[in-house]
């Protein structure tokens, strides 16, 4: 139960959007000197619900020269043993002269536990009776009015996500040995090796691809099964034979490469017999 100082109260045009109740002749109700009374239960967010109203306040809080109005779960002896709802919910009450509806709530719009010892949460000091009695205000208009509640539940889904970062990587590397390389007349692919976790190659195309096709030797550094990484999910490498540095790895695509890694003539004058390849990889 919330005393007035920690409420917030406002108007807004939209109706309460999961439960609203009318009393008419309400002098009538009063004259039966009823303490308090319940509305018809209600369901939103998954739950069962009633308000409670006090209409001459809850005397056994701090009610007094107030009206009193609370929100109740129901039907709890079907939920599961040691149970907990929680929401963010809002009371209202209808202004009909401004076709508006006061919305009152908790001024920290903090969420509120329901549980097995807290099954009823509201305001003692919803509007004062002073205010609510003057017709002039819109809320007893015509000896009628309108109180309503809306609920929102809130249900963990357990979805989450980490990133992990690591700040020295260990390195991984491999040289590849190439022997009869003139021999060559397709793409080659080297032994695969481990870094930062993920599994790397080297790709050689000797008689050059892309812009380098027929004039250069292509080398291409492949993360291995690249395509199979989850949306969104990159693996970084820094260095593919000492030339291509930072390069970002996602689902596509999952090669980078030098398609003029070096010309065909200066590879055919400096390694005749045996071109090695080095090749480092890190993955964050």
């Amino acid at each position: 139960m919330s005393p007035g100082g920690h409420v917030t109260r406002s108007k807004r045009d939209l109706p309460p959007m999961h439960y609203s109740f009318k009393i008419e002749s309400f002098s009538l109700l009063l004259k039966t000197k009823v303490e308090k009374y319940e509305s018809d239960v209600f369901e939103a967010g998954g739950y069962k619900w009633r308000l409670c109203l006090y209409p001459n306040g809850n005397t056994k809080g701090i009610g007094k020269g107030f009206v009193s109005l609370y929100l109740q779960i129901e039907n709890t002896s079907n939920l599961r043993h040691r149970w907990e709802v929680t929401t963010e919910f809002k009371l209202f009450v209808r202004d009909h002269i401004n076709d508006k509806y006061l919305t009152v709530r908790e001024s920290d719009a903090s969420v509120k536990r329901f549980h097995e010892k807290k099954t009823e949460r509201g305001f003692d000091q919803l509007l004062s009776l002073q205010t609510f009695n003057d017709a002039s205000n819109g809320y007893l208009f015509n000896d009628c009015c309108v109180f309503g509640a809306e609920i929102f539940v809130i249900k963990p889904t357990g979805k989450g996500e980490l990133l992990s970062m690591v700040k020295k990587p260990a390195n991984g590397s491999l040289t590849w040995k190439i022997r009869a390389f003139s021999k060559l007349d397709r793409m080659s692919y080297s032994k695969a090796f481990t870094a930062g976790g993920r599994s790397w190659r080297i790709d050689v195309s000797p008689e050059g691809y892309g812009d380098g096709k027929g004039n250069s030797l292509s080398v291409f550094l492949e993360l291995v099964g690249g395509g199979k990484l989850p949306p969104k999910q990159t693996s970084s490498k820094e260095n593919c034979v000492g030339r291509i540095q930072a390069t970002s790895f996602g689902p596509t695509p999952w090669q980078t490469c030098r398609t003029n890694f070096v010309t065909l003539v200066y590879l055919l004058q400096s390694y005749t017999w045996f071109p090695q390849v080095h090749a480092t990889g890190r993955s964050p």
